[in-house]
């Protein structure tokens, strides 16, 4: 019987010789401390199967990373970083782990990819769940921030809260001076949403979107028809409902064809947020020594499609701001359309307290 071709192999762990067939692809064990080898040429089919098989597992840790990154963006904080380097690093470590994991474990892989499909679908399916479009949507916003970020008028962290900061006894007359329920205000609001300037962009978008342009409708129609008159000296505590507002405007239209609204940046953002208040939306009023004014908050995901809208409904430009993980829109009665300046805290001083609508 002809005897088989075998070398000397040592085992780089243990130093333990062992005598190995010499003209074979072989995997193997040290009997010493138990590591594991591969010895000899592969031929073209294992090299092609385990080409695929990296192939395949990079491709599917790519697509673990693409819901679970997108869910990391919503967690941690936009450090706010030149390029969106950060989110970038994120995303790189990200990718990493979960490439490494997944070559240790292909099982895993699997399993995980399973979930993420069938928790995705059942959120594509479900009210306010976050399937694939919200996916979609917050790649759309990253890849919006990479490419935009030089353009951010970023306010740096902390310089701004957002919040029911502050005590202060005009916060509460503030909150029940925006009289939402009310039926003019809720009238006055849908009416507002019906012009068609608008309408041809909302009747396409998602409630998320179509929300924000409604609200957008509604500053533009109040502030193009805001009179601004001071109140009384000795009525510096007083806050006009956003009924009182509208019931005034309302008379005044009576008597000319050109009435306007009247009153100070007090009437202004109480009326302005109780009319985005009464079509489902949100703002944030903020309050400094001698100004009140609201800003409309986006989320990121949202940004794109809207900064898109904006750029039609106001071709000769506007101004947004990027804090606390968010885009936001100055909707001060200085400009004529959502997207004015922040005024100077020179002019307004510092700010006091930040009510969410």
């Amino acid at each position: 019987m002809e005897e088989e071709n075998k070398t000397l192999v040592i085992c780089p762990n243990c130093g333990k010789k062992m005598n190995i067939p010499a003209d074979k692809h072989i995997k193997f064990e040290c009997p010493n401390c138990h590591t594991h080898f591969e010895f000899g040429e592969t031929d073209i089919a294992d090299d092609d199967e385990s080409f695929l098989g990296n192939v395949f597992d990079w491709f599917c840790s790519f697509i673990i990373v693409l819901p679970l990154f997108a869910w990391i963006m919503n967690v941690i904080p936009d450090l706010d970083w030149v390029f969106s380097l950060d989110r970038i690093l994120e995303f790189i470590v990200v990718y990493v782990i979960v490439g490494l994991l997944v070559d240790l474990t292909r099982w895993l892989l699997l399993s995980a990819a399973i979930v993420l499909a069938i928790i995705l679908t059942v959120g594509t399916f479900k009210d306010h769940g976050y399937g694939f479009k919200e996916v979609y949507k917050d790649y759309v916003a990253f890849v919006y921030d990479i490419r935009h970020t030089s353009d951010d008028k970023v306010i740096p962290q902390g310089t701004i809260k957002i919040g029911d900061i502050g005590f202060t006894k005009d916060k509460r007359a503030i909150k029940d001076a925006i009289d939402y329920r009310a039926t003019d205000v809720k009238q006055f609001a849908n009416n507002c949403t019906l012009s068609q300037r608008f309408a041809q962009y909302a009747e396409k978008e998602p409630q998320e979107i179509r929300i924000i342009i409604h609200a957008l409708a509604i500053c533009d129609s109040i502030n193009r028809n805001w009179n601004y008159v001071n109140d009384p000296n000795d009525m510096s505590d007083y806050y006009a409902k956003a009924s009182e507002t509208i019931l005034a405007y309302k008379e005044a239209h009576k008597g000319q064809d050109k009435a306007k609204f009247t009153g100070d940046c007090d009437d202004h953002t109480i009326l302005l947020s109780a009319c985005i208040k009464a079509i489902g939306g949100k703002s944030v009023i903020f309050a400094t020594e001698r100004h009140l004014y609201s800003m409309l908050p986006i989320e990121q995901r949202d940004w794109s499609e809207i900064f898109s809208i904006m750029n039609k409904l106001y071709p000769s430009g506007f101004e947004y701001y990027k804090f606390d993980g968010k885009y936001w829109l100055n909707l001060d009665y200085t400009a004529k359309h959502a997207g004015g300046k922040i005024m100077d805290e020179k002019e307004t001083g510092k700010l006091q307290f930040s009510l969410v609508i």
